[in-house]
């Protein structure tokens, strides 16, 4: 019997660790960033990104820098250039929060608002460098 219950769970995590990565999709023969879960918090802004790695073969990823804009409109709300440094396998990716503070924050959450935009009308741009 547990052995019964030793396979199942661990059936169950496999399971819940490869639905994880299903998440992330990997655009074939480009390097992109995809970002979720923006916010605020304590006048800092947030994001979880992916960047993901649809070549062939593996790439270092050293300097980027990262724009946020509400959809359609040309006010950068929080923008810096991070020094990500990692290889990413190729077709697979990493994940990294990436931290705005202080003077990197353009738009509080407050004038966001007042805007008529959240947090979920933002999209994302980013350079290599």
């Amino acid at each position: 019997m547990k052995r019964i219950l030793l396979v199942i769970t661990l059936l169950l995590s496999v399971t819940l660790l490869v639905g994880c990565d299903s998440k992330v999709e990997i655009l074939p023969d480009t390097l992109n960033v995809i970002y979720e879960n923006p916010r605020y918090e304590n006048g800092n802004f947030y994001i979880d990104t992916y960047i993901t790695n649809g070549f062939d073969e593996e790439l270092y990823v050293g300097y980027m820098e990262f724009g946020i804009f509400p959809i359609g409109n040309d006010t950068e709300v929080a923008g810096a250039g991070f020094d990500i440094n990692e290889t990413i396998k190729a077709g697979g990716h990493i994940e990294i929060e990436l931290e705005f503070t202080g003077s990197y924050v353009f738009v509080t959450e407050e004038a966001l608002g007042n805007m008529g935009f959240s947090v979920d009308d933002l999209e994302l741009y980013f350079w290599l460098d």
